[in-house]
């Protein structure tokens, strides 16, 4: 058994998560990862599709060629590993998609995004899939910027105040962005000879605690955009924005969860600045991230 502490969980697990960092003490988990056969079919499902089925407590996915993952009420994750599978593939998508549904059953926001370290709290980058955020995150870090966080980004309100929960330490990029962030080859792991991300690590010094948020920037790509701009959001289109861009947002519906969700997104929206950047599809990350900097050194 391997026991980690990732999002502020306890998690224990049959098989080692190099991503998590080094194993820790034993503890009682708040999520257990094993190996065992799970069902084909959740008969209480409310939604079934290709990859997911879906009922308020369980949800069952299934990749091809990889492996199926049935996700328990938050506090349990069972996989049933295609015989030809790789492993590093499986890890892949247990430390995304996966453990992202067993976040949201813990009952946190989890935000699809990126985010490092500025003046003691936490600023998120969020998009659509392909709108960089990874990348911004990857130039700031270049900059001085500490990683915090890659993909999932959970939130808890605490005291009136969202907070980050520390995550996994990993930074996902593609391969062509490497030399153009000064991330050397050597210092990325390949994350399956069937992708080409590769994961850099930052387990020596991500934050072990939980910071304060305190801005969070929605990437947007416009074609017709001359340049860079920033605009601040408010009100129902700041809400809409947070909502927008939560991890796997459709499929809280069919896990009973739209409610809550609405709720904490109500919460963090009150105490949370929201800035939109649009910029044109040709503007380079560098000069994305030169325009964050100025920003936050004006505040």
């Amino acid at each position: 058994m391997y026991h980690y502490t990732t999002f502020g969980l306890r998690i224990r697990s049959d098989i080692e998560l190099p991503e998590l960092g080094e194993p820790g003490r034993e503890e009682k988990p708040d999520l257990t990862i094993t190996f065992r056969p799970i069902p084909g079919e959740l008969p209480e499902a409310l939604y079934r599709g290709k990859s997911f089925q879906i009922s308020p407590s369980q949800v069952l996915i299934r990749i091809e060629q990889v492996a199926g993952y049935l996700v328990r009420n938050g506090q349990e994750i069972i996989i049933d590993p295609s015989h030809t599978a790789e492993m590093d593939l499986v890890r892949v998508f247990l430390l995304g998609p996966v453990i992202g549904i067993a976040l949201h059953q813990q009952g946190f926001l989890v935000l699809h995004g990126s985010s490092v370290l500025w003046n003691h709290q936490a600023i998120i980058f969020a998009g659509a899939s392909g709108s960089g955020k990874s990348t911004i995150a990857g130039a700031l870090i270049r900059r001085g910027f500490p990683f915090l966080a890659d993909d999932l980004c959970p939130l808890r309100m605490e005291n009136n105040m969202p907070l980050l929960l520390p995550s996994i330490p990993q930074l996902k990029l593609m391969e062509d962005v490497l030399p153009e962030l000064d991330f050397s080859p050597e210092s990325a792991v390949r994350l399956s000879s069937v992708t080409a991300k590769y994961g850099i690590s930052f387990a020596e010094k991500i934050s072990a605690e939980p910071l304060p948020v305190r801005m969070i920037f929605i990437l947007q790509s416009e074609p017709t955009e001359k340049d860079i701009r920033m605009e601040q959001l408010s009100g129902v289109e700041k809400f809409h924005a947070l909502k927008d861009n939560t991890y796997r947002f459709p499929l809280l519906h069919y896990m009973n969860l739209t409610t809550r969700h609405f709720g904490l997104v109500t919460s963090v929206a009150k105490q949370v600045t929201v800035y939109r950047i649009i910029r044109n599809t040709g503007i380079s990350v560098e000069k994305t991230a030169a325009t964050v900097t100025e920003f936050l050194s004006r505040l």
